[in-house]
């Protein structure tokens, strides 16, 4: 499809942390969901992994977006290497103010700035780590989109 790709073209692509070991440039908004300890049989350490996932937002500018997962211990600490914008996502908080102007999942409903925009039991897609995810794609695109104050 790349021939078919025009310069105003927006890609989504999903990339392992064995795609990002040697990434030396990074897309204008980046997305970390979490960090598990599921590929160190590749990984010469768990730092190693860690580090490949960082790969995805450290070549960013100040024009650079991060969108980061507020419930995983090890991803919220990359807000302090973020050169640009940081956007959250999260699981039923408490504490509003951090999460302003964010998309997070609260008491089965994805929420922006209080307002129940998606009621979670309505999707056909199941689990919680589904609608972060959502949330998370939600805060990423955020930009391009016009939600209104309507619970879809």
């Amino acid at each position: 499809k790349l021939d078919e790709m025009k310069e105003n073209d927006l890609v989504v692509l999903e990339m392992s942390s064995f795609q990002l070991m040697s990434m030396m440039v990074s897309p204008d908004i980046s997305v970390i969901t979490n960090i598990s300890p599921d590929h160190l049989d590749v990984h010469g350490s768990y730092e190693e992994y860690i580090n490949a996932k960082k790969h995805i937002f450290m070549n960013q500018n100040n024009n650079g977006i991060l969108v980061l997962n507020l419930d995983d211990e090890i991803v919220s600490t990359f807000i302090d290497e973020a050169k640009g914008e940081v956007r959250y996502f999260k699981n039923n908080s408490k504490d509003k103010s951090i999460l302003k102007d964010s998309y997070v999942l609260s008491d089965g409903y994805i929420c922006y700035n209080d307002k129940k925009i998606i009621d979670t039991s309505k999707l056909l897609l199941r689990g919680n780590h589904n609608f972060l995810n959502i949330c998370a794609a939600l805060n990423a695109i955020k930009d391009y989109i016009n939600v209104s104050n309507k619970e879809l």
